[in-house]
């Protein structure tokens, strides 16, 4: 299934490719990296997302003399190709194309490329807006209009909240929870809810879990353990503590942290028998070190980049870790981009 802008649209690279021929493709890209770190790795499973269900899509917008352009910027190039189709992304994202032709002309300068980030929640779409020029007060009003008329829960422009009539909620688990502004999140429900099987089964035995770059509480909010989350920004740590009082949830506590200049060293792990950590692309190189150094019985890792991984889990081999299995995700299809589930026990 080949969508009509391939391959001038940089969102995909490989609709020329076969289904089989991809997934080999990636799965070769996963274990060179690790060969290359010296680790004969076998995968246990491969997961795709289907088509369609993408949440999360940033749409440029570029005002011209005559028209407004609307779509994915063509790969390493300025050039926009106005879109009217996405294999890829839920279908109601692009259904809010309107919308921002509607108020496109209110917020762009000429000729410059204005960023609409748009989340896809529960009751609605949050849409956060970047490089908007600066408009009066009766712009905003007439914009709140066009939120209400397209159902935009809340609008977001340049760090402003222009327009929000309820907070933009998303499923997690068994829980609804608020969201703040264009946070973190996994790309795709359906892998987002096969990463939390494989960690929530994978710790099933462990009774005290960190849970380390736990974002929102991706992973947190469905497990019955005593959880210590730790998220680098407070913005996200906020936003899951009032989520977990406003859901009642007393297994939970949520710390700020900066993992990369702070991580958990032995002494604090001791009380812990298992470990969650899901890093941002640049891995967890130090908390790896420190991690490799303790006395952790299992470490449920997800990773959203192979490389970083690969090195990662050669500090955790290390230093005494034998990985059980390894499980890797595709919620980015037609691209490069590859998640991946393993976990690992402490031998020595």
């Amino acid at each position: 299934m080949n969508c009509q802008h391939f391959p001038q649209c940089g969102g995909c690279l490989h609709q020329d490719k076969t289904h089989d021929v991809q997934i080999q493709s990636k799965t070769d890209f996963f274990l060179n990296n690790m060969r290359h770190h010296g680790i004969d790795a076998e995968i246990s499973s491969f997961h795709q997302s289907p088509l369609g269900t993408r949440r999360r899509a940033t749409l440029t917008a570029k005002r011209t003399k005559k028209t407004i352009q609307i779509g994915f910027l063509e790969m390493g190039s300025h050039n926009l190709i106005d879109i009217n189709e996405c294999i890829v992304i839920l279908p109601e994202i692009l259904a809010i194309k309107p919308f921002a032709l509607a108020i496109t002309p209110m917020i762009a300068s000429r000729s410059a490329h204005v960023k609409f980030h748009i989340t896809a929640c529960s009751n609605g779409f949050d849409i956060l807006i970047e490089n908007a020029k600066h408009v009066e007060p009766h712009v905003k009003a007439e914009i709140a209009m066009h939120c209400a008329a397209h159902n935009v829960r809340r609008l977001t422009m340049n760090d402003e909240t222009v327009y929000q009539d309820e907070t933009p909620v998303l499923r997690m688990g068994a829980h609804l929870i608020e969201i703040p502004p264009h946070p973190f999140l996994q790309a795709t429900i359906d892998c987002e809810e096969y990463l939390r099987a494989l960690v929530t089964k994978a710790l099933s035995n462990c009774k005290n879990i960190a849970d380390l770059f736990a974002g929102l509480g991706t992973f947190s909010l469905s497990i019955e353990q005593n959880v210590i989350a730790i998220e680098g920004e407070n913005e996200l740590v906020k936003a899951m503590q009032n989520n977990l009082n406003r859901i009642g949830l007393h297994n939970i506590s949520a710390q700020t942290r900066d993992l990369f200049r702070n991580p958990l060293v032995p002494i604090e792990l001791r009380d812990f028998d298992a470990v969650i950590i899901d890093p941002p692309r640049a891995g967890a190189q130090a908390q790896c070190e420190t991690l490799a150094k303790s006395d952790i019985s299992r470490i449920a890792f997800v990773s959203c980049d192979v490389k970083y991984f690969a090195r990662d889990a050669r500090i955790l081999l290390d230093g005494g870790y034998k990985i059980q299995e390894i499980h890797l995700i595709d919620q980015f299809r037609f691209s490069n981009h590859l998640e991946s589930f393993a976990l690992f026990e402490k031998t020595t």
